[in-house]
């Protein structure tokens, strides 16, 4: 495969390569996923596997499923968003653990890593995706009516309502994700630096979308379709390339990972504000004697 593709895999022998690498990768935004053998899809996208729902069905389903959670939002939510605001609306039924084609990113490498480890057996991974390219390059194809005089935050508005047209027409379609924030955040998104990755044809795989965004000549985003690095592979030009990358954490750095990422405050307590988010983190406390099986 050449190069200009740009979808690499690397593997860090400590927690202090990996950080290197998450940091050089500035134009990113990340996912943390527990097991390295995962793909990257929805949570609609995988009940729609899970249930055997046909993809044809998808649109369809989506707008009953706005529709039910409006009709009874009302009753546990003080401050519903307006009608209008679609991705706002998915944003709370993700936020409540129902089926939506919204993927979780954040903006913060070490965000991604703790979502990572926290709960991780076996070696986990971390998603870089090239956010800046999602918003420029990538729009050739499908043009969003940016102001090319604004800055960029300017511009969500615009990148917002061209996602949302793809939820309010069933004609409109197009193999593409681009990166949509909701334009009011809850409390936990935004102490995540949270963020989501849209596909606009969904009735296709994120990963479909997401490597016609980045004209790949495959639609999965699997080990054999990467270009495979080590860690001192990861320079400048590397980074400057990368449109998509997957960072795998192995299982032997976990412990280091977590020890250094509670020195930054970064747990279940300050990642999910509540009482809920406390308790959760003193199950990690048990981590401190963590110990992989082999070791």
């Amino acid at each position: 495969m050449s190069e200009e593709y740009c979808f690499y895999e690397v593997v860090p022998n400590s927690w202090e390569e990996a950080k290197r690498i998450g940091r050089s990768l500035r134009f990113c935004v990340f996912r943390g996923q527990a097991s390295q053998k995962w793909g990257l899809s929805t949570s609609l996208e995988r009940a729609a596997e899970l249930f055997n729902f046909p993809k044809e069905g998808l649109w369809d389903q989506e707008q009953r499923t706005l529709y039910e959670f409006k009709a009874r939002a009302h009753q546990f939510i003080q401050s519903p968003p307006q009608d209008s605001e679609h991705i706002e609306w998915l944003s709370l039924i993700q936020h409540h653990g129902g089926p939506t084609r919204l993927l979780d990113f954040t903006s913060s490498f070490y965000v991604a890593a703790f979502f990572a480890i926290e709960s991780a057996n076996e070696n986990s991974s971390v998603w870089a995706i090239d956010r800046f390219y999602l918003r420029t390059d990538s729009h050739d194809k499908h043009p969003i009516e940016l102001n090319s005089e604004m800055a960029y935050p300017e511009n969500l508005e615009a990148i917002l309502r061209y996602a949302e047209s793809f939820i309010t027409d069933s004609r409109s379609s197009a193999d593409q994700v681009v990166a949509v924030t909701p334009p009011r955040l809850n409390e936990r998104l935004a102490v995540q630096r949270g963020l989501f990755l849209f596909p606009c044809n969904i009735k296709k795989s994120f990963e479909s979308n997401l490597c016609e965004t980045f004209n790949y000549p495959f639609d999965k985003l699997i080990s054999e379709n990467a270009i495979q690095l080590k860690p001192d592979d990861v320079n400048e030009e590397i980074i400057v390339a990368t449109r998509v990358m997957k960072i795998n954490l192995p299982r032997k750095l976990h412990r280091d990972a977590m020890y250094d990422l509670f020195s930054m405050n970064i747990d279940s307590a300050s990642l999910f504000p509540g009482l809920d988010g406390f308790a959760k983190s003193l199950r990690l406390m048990m981590r401190q004697n963590d110990r992989p099986k082999d070791e």
